[in-house]
C-alpha cells in the first residue's frame, strides 16, 4: 500500500483458536521511499525481521498458554470449571525472544471427585521456563565459543531479548536476578552448562575432515 509518495507495509498475524476464535495483531509496520532504492532498503532489515519474529513470538505462546489453561481448568471428572487460586507472571525463554506470560493457578474442583490438590498448567508445560531448542542451540555454540560470546552472538541475528544469564550484581542471586527467583535461574544455569559441557566433548571428538 502507498499514501503519500511513501511506500507503507504491514504484517498482520491472524489466529485462530479451537473454539473458532479469531484474533488479528499487527506484527510489523515500515514504509519505504517509492524510488532511489539499493540493495540495503530492499526487502526486510535484521532487527526489522527480529522485531516481527518476536512479535509472531509473543501473540502465539500466549494464545496457546490461555488455550492450554483453560482446558485444564475443566474438572475431567464432572466437566465444571475450577476455582481460580491466583494468577501470577512467568516468563518463557525461547530463540524469538522472552515471552511473558499469564500463569493463573487453579484450586481443586468442587466436586471432590477429582484431583483435590492445586494445578498449574504453565508449570506443565514449561517447567523449565526456556524451550528446549533454545537450551539446545545455546549449549551448541557454546562448545565452540566462550558461553557469553555465544549468547551475544545469537543475539545479533535472533530476538533474544533478556537471557537468563547476567553477570552478578551485589544483591542479586547467583545469575544477577532477583533474590526470589534466584534458585530457578541459578538450576537453570547449571542445566545449561551441563548441556554445554555435553556438546564440548561431542564437538572435541569429532574427527576433523
Amino acid at each position: 500500500m502507498s499514501a503519500g509518495g511513501v511506500m507503507r507495509w504491514r504484517v498482520v498475524l491472524e489466529l485462530a483458536g479451537a473454539d473458532g476464535t479469531r484474533q488479528v495483531h499487527e506484527v510489523g509496520a515500515g514504509e519505504r521511499p517509492p524510488a532511489g532504492h539499493t540493495a540495503a532498503t530492499l526487502g526486510l532489515g535484521l532487527e526489522e525481521g527480529k522485531a516481527i519474529l518476536a512479535a509472531v513470538q509473543r501473540h502465539l505462546v500466549a494464545v496457546q498458554i490461555d488455550e492450554h489453561c483453560s482446558s485444564r481448568r475443566r474438572c475431567n471428572r464432572c466437566g465444571a470449571q475450577r476455582p481460580l487460586k491466583d494468577l501470577r507472571r512467568r516468563g518463557l525463554t525461547s530463540l524469538f525472544g522472552v515471552v511473558e506470560v499469564r500463569a493463573p493457578r487453579f484450586g481443586p474442583c468442587r466436586c471432590g471427585v477429582a484431583s483435590r490438590r492445586t494445578i498449574t498448567p504453565v508449570a506443565e508445560i514449561m517447567p523449565d521456563r526456556c524451550t528446549p531448542e533454545y537450551e539446545r542451540v545455546v549449549a551448541a555454540m557454546g562448545a565452540a565459543l566462550p558461553y557469553h560470546r555465544a549468547l551475544t552472538l545469537l543475539g545479533e541475528f535472533f530476538p533474544l531479548g533478556g537471557t537468563p544469564l547476567r553477570s552478578k550484581q551485589r544483591g542479586s542471586g547467583p545469575c544477577g536476578s532477583a533474590p526470589g527467583s534466584s534458585a530457578r535461574r541459578w538450576h537453570h544455569r547449571k542445566r545449561l552448562l551441563r548441556r554445554l559441557r555435553r556438546a564440548r566433548s561431542r564437538w572435541a571428538s569429532t574427527p576433523a575432515t
